[in-house]
């Protein structure tokens, strides 16, 4: 699945730093999301526990669909980096809101293909029509 010559899928400076910023922003989501409402009321510790386990049930959701989606062809996260860099135009207002979307898309869509059958050629497919579809840099 490598770009046609190494010069076709110019990464821009912030794709990568995004790209792995939406990776770990989905996994940790549900803490994420209880800090936030933690500044504003009261969160017992029952609260914790339960975004805790949320966080190791999508880590483990998201290894399961890192091993399925995975071919010779293509590792999980290398695929996603090159929807990050699909999306990333180089400029800095834009960027962060279409690689983030763009890359947290990428992940829950690969947790669904994880469940189908032969989810790595369809993975494979994902990031295609992602690099198909790249912004013009």
């Amino acid at each position: 699945m490598q770009p046609k010559s190494p010069g076709s899928l110019r990464i821009s400076a912030m794709a990568r730093p995004l790209t792995w910023l939406a990776i770990a922003f989905v996994r940790l989501f549900p803490i994420v999301t209880l800090a936030i409402r933690s500044r504003g009321e009261s969160v017992t510790l029952w609260d914790w526990s339960l975004a805790f386990g949320a966080v190791v049930a999508l880590l483990l959701a998201f290894e399961l669909a890192a091993r399925r989606c995975t071919s010779p062809d293509l590792a999980y996260h290398r695929g996603l980096i090159y929807v990050g860099a699909s999306l990333s135009t180089g400029w800095t207002l834009l960027d962060p809101i279409l690689v983030f979307t763009g890359v947290v898309a990428a992940q829950l869509i690969s947790c669904v293909l994880a469940l189908t059958k032969d989810p790595a050629s369809r993975y494979l497919r994902l990031i295609r029509w992602f690099y198909r579809h790249r912004m013009e840099q």
